[in-house]
């Protein structure tokens, strides 16, 4: 036989007192009901709670009798049994059912005037709030790792953009797409060939990335406005450079898209423009391309014939169906570094002609390091401001390279350099910047370098420094206040 106390024992209770909760009734429940609806409340948090503060409940109306103790211990058993199939079948009851429950079982007349209703209501609206509480607790924990996250990647990325343009800047000193025609177009001739002048052609990377919203400029790759560089020992250079030249005429002819590139047809073009005085037609530029494929495959031919176990057994390309020669262009790779350094060997230059073929360097958005012709590189810098940092280095009689992007100048005043930090931070085409502040130059000053920095694309940065005051006044400040800004210039530039 067991007892089931619901009120606290330390204190006898009349059962008809205001402000009684309940009696200790002596009910009759099997053991097993009484443990299930103990543990049921229990997990309610409701045993522990001290009863004694609740408000007094209305006294009774009747007395008493074995007939209401026999009613509620039908009652609760009934709750009992229906907590205990929930939690059997794997649905334990939600606060609204648990309790719906109570009101349908424990009548009124018998439990509401005794508060156990309302205790058990309360308690279960409390945990409601909690879970609320919880998921609200949960929403913003998602919502700051989300941040977080976005913030990881932006950083990823610009640590990216950073490392690419650092390596690109060092790989591509010169532009690295290019393709050789011969200056007259004539029969290939087997064994008259190698008495034809080539010349080497830069094309245009123009793209995606020199778009601007009001563009009217066609922004896909085109050979430079340039007459091209003779090519001295075009045996020797077709057998260095054969493949990536097999690539790039094929590109040019047949038109397709490459890297992000998109390289149209030769017939959807109305004219090659090569230099502002040399316009010359489609078929005549897709004849002088024919024959520069055709030297490239006699040569490659002849390498793989003296040296067949350097290459893999290929068809010749003009046998090649679209697949076989799409895989072989494929597998192709472009110049860098060394090889890209050494065409200038292969080339006939005069001493201070430059290896750039009136290209512009430029850096996209995500540090890559493109080169492309004027019309592009205007349309990707503000004209406007480019001007403006012209005429300041003009006026600071310092010279501005903007097909390399570098600048270098002497900066006399504090009102030089104010107005010349507002000029690189507008202008995006500044790479590198050589810059000497030949006067008594204060933290402020540097300050408004570290500024105009942030703002510009700069990734190259030669300071030169005749005289710096640490502090205009006689305050003592710590070396690491004094010289904090060139630590943050360092930072930056890294």
């Amino acid at each position: 036989m067991a007892t089931s106390r619901l009120a606290p024992t330390h204190a006898p209770i009349d059962p008809y007192r205001p402000g009684a909760i309940v009696n200790e009734l002596d009910v009759n429940l099997p053991a097993s009901s009484t443990a299930t609806l103990a543990q049921s409340v229990s997990s309610l948090a409701i045993a522990a709670e001290s009863f004694a503060d609740l408000s007094s409940a209305e006294p009774h109306q009747a007395t008493m009798t074995r007939e209401n103790t026999a009613h509620i211990q039908n009652q609760l058993s009934s709750v009992t049994m229906a907590i205990e199939l929930a939690r059997q079948s794997g649905k334990p009851l939600t606060s609204d059912a648990l309790s719906s429950l109570i009101a349908s079982k424990l009548t009124p007349a018998s439990m509401a005037k005794s508060g156990f209703e309302r205790t058990v209501i309360h308690k279960l609206d409390g945990l409601h709030d909690q879970g609320a509480m919880t998921q609200q607790i949960a929403r913003k924990v998602l919502e700051l790792q989300k941040q977080m996250n976005d913030r990881l990647i932006l950083i990823q990325s610009k640590t990216e953009a950073i490392l690419t343009q650092q390596l690109e800047l060092a790989e591509y000193p010169i532009p690295w797409l290019f393709i050789v025609l011969p200056e007259e177009p004539a029969k290939y001739d087997p064994g008259n060939w190698f008495r034809t002048k080539f010349r080497l052609h830069f094309i245009c990377e123009c793209g995606n990335h020199t778009e601007s919203n009001n563009s009217k400029v066609p922004h896909h790759l085109h050979l430079a406005k340039h007459e091209g560089y003779l090519v001295r020992e075009p045996t020797k250079f077709f057998k260095k450079y054969g493949p990536f030249l097999l690539l790039k005429l094929e590109l040019i002819k047949f038109g397709t898209s490459i890297a992000g590139h998109v390289v149209p047809t030769l017939a959807s073009l109305k004219v090659v423009e090569l230099a502002d005085s040399v316009k010359q037609s489609v078929e005549l530029v897709t004849a002088k391309i024919d024959y520069s494929l055709e030297c490239i495959d006699n040569q490659l031919a002849k390498v793989q014939a003296s040296s067949p176990g350097d290459f893999i057994d290929t068809e010749p390309r003009a046998a090649m169906t679209q697949q076989v020669l799409a895989k072989y262009l494929s597998d192709v790779e472009g110049l860098e570094g060394v090889e890209l350094r050494q065409l200038g060997s292969f080339l006939k230059t005069s001493e201070e002609e430059n290896l750039l073929g009136n290209l512009y360097r430029m850096i996209t958005s995500d540090g890559h390091v493109k080169w492309v012709c004027y019309d592009h590189y205007r349309a990707s810098y503000h004209e406007k401001h480019t001007q403006k940092l012209r005429d300041v280095v003009k006026l600071a009689q310092g010279e501005f390279d903007e097909q390399l992007g570098r600048i270098e100048i002497v900066l006399e005043s504090t009102f030089a350099a104010a107005e010349f930090y507002n000029a690189v931070s507008k202008a995006k085409g500044v790479l590198e910047l050589i810059v000497d502040l030949n006067w008594e130059c204060t933290r402020n000053d540097l300050e408004g370098l570290e500024n105009a920095l942030k703002q510009s694309r700069v990734s190259i940065l030669r300071l030169h420094l005749r005289q710096y005051r640490t502090s205009l006044g006689t305050k003592i400040v710590s070396t690491s206040t004094q010289y904090g800004v060139f630590f943050a210039l360092e930072d930056f530039l890294l």
